[in-house]
């Protein structure tokens, strides 16, 4: 990944609130891999929310974290 710049980038930190980019979530093969991933980020010392059993609109266990400019990361499995 590459880091760019320009002179009048906005440098504000993430909000959900301002239009553009919003979140990233990540289909893994999985229930397993979810929990290996909560242990990842725990070994790390990395925040996350608890693992939620979502219901709608489909059962799909999921965890969310935030990168480091604070987009939200969601982690789920489709597989019931």
């Amino acid at each position: 990944m590459h880091n760019h710049s320009h002179p009048r980038a906005d440098r504000a930190i993430f909000s959900q609130l301002r239009p553009g980019f919003d979140h990233v979530a990540i289909q893994v093969v999985s229930r397993k891999v979810i929990d290996e991933w909560i242990a990842r980020l725990d070994a790390n010392g990395a925040e996350h929310g608890a693992l939620v059993e979502a219901t709608e609109p489909a059962p799909r266990p999921l965890v969310t974290s935030r990168d480091p400019d604070g987009i939200p990361i969601e982690l789920f499995w489709c597989g019931g």
